[in-house]
């Protein structure tokens, strides 16, 4: 089972969310816990980094996943438009 740790930024963001929103993103971060088990997430790696993206709507999800520490470090979460920048 991995640890899903989600940085002050975007736990910030998720609990600015409307509570539909909210209850989707806490689902993801559940079902994360069972990776690699998680083809339904449709988790895709970015080009030329080490980063995943998951999307949630209209909302992105961008995480590290360190298999060996089976540890997933999420890092941003935004709307769609700015989530890249």
């Amino acid at each position: 089972m991995f640890q899903v740790f989600i940085s002050d930024d975007a736990g910030e963001f998720v609990r600015s969310l409307p509570k539909d929103a909210r209850e989707k993103m806490k689902d993801i971060f559940r079902a994360l816990q069972f990776y690699p088990q998680t083809k339904h997430l449709r988790m895709k790696k970015l080009t030329g980094q080490e980063v995943f993206r998951i999307r949630v709507g209209r909302y992105r999800i961008l995480c590290e996943i360190d298999g060996k520490m089976c540890r997933i470090d999420i890092n941003a979460i935004n709307d769609r438009k700015d989530v890249y920048r």
